[in-house]
């Protein structure tokens, strides 16, 4: 079980930050042309960086993290161990959920996506994104070989995803297939999911 948020106790690598900027300059675009009011990241990180990136775009933004910096201001925060259980957060609360690099995290992946679908509001969005079969070996190699990612969170994976992998596990959450848009990105080494309710 997870005792520290990501980049807490450590500072973020090259490798590390030319990744969550890679993640951030996603969601930052889709939130421009969306403009979901309600926004939840499962799984902020300890600085909530990209939170910060949307707070001139949404003045209801929440991080769900086992610990937050507490001088991150501008969102509201809940510090929590993510597990499975987000029972916590109201029904149709959520325009959008982020969840950048979490899920492989979890034991029971299957449980939290369900709750993420009653979280989201009517049209709401998840954007998951996840390490990819193609990203394992990288990710292994830069940490255990070349030490430039944090090996705890390595060691800490539970699994990789494909497409394949991560498509039945949102349609057995309540998503339709026509409102999934499954892609490649990150240089193929992750999945990137855009899924609407």
């Amino acid at each position: 079980m997870r005792t520290g948020s990501y980049g807490e106790n450590h500072r973020l690598t090259l490798v590390d930050r030319f990744g969550v900027y890679l993640s951030s300059r996603n969601i930052v675009s889709l939130v421009r042309k969306n403009k979901p009011k309600r926004i939840i990241d499962i799984g902020c990180g300890y600085n909530a960086v990209v939170l910060g990136r949307l707070k001139s775009l949404s003045q209801d933004l929440t991080g769900i993290d086992v610990k937050i910096n507490p001088e991150v201001e501008g969102i509201r925060k809940i510090e929590k161990i993510i597990g499975n259980d987000v029972a916590f957060l109201e029904d149709r609360s959520a325009d959008l959920i982020i969840m950048n690099s979490v899920l492989e995290h979890l034991s029971e992946p299957e449980k939290i996506l369900k709750e993420i679908y009653r979280i989201l509001d009517t049209k709401g969005m998840l954007i998951l994104n996840v390490p990819n079969w193609l990203g394992k070996y990288f990710l292994e190699f830069s940490a255990f070989r070349l030490g430039l990612s944090p090996s705890e969170e390595m060691n800490d994976h539970k699994m990789y995803y494909n497409k394949k992998d991560i498509w039945p596990l949102l349609v057995k959450a309540g998503f339709h297939p026509k409102h999934i848009k499954i892609k490649y990105h990150k240089l193929f080494l992750n999945t990137i999911c855009y899924v609407k309710k």
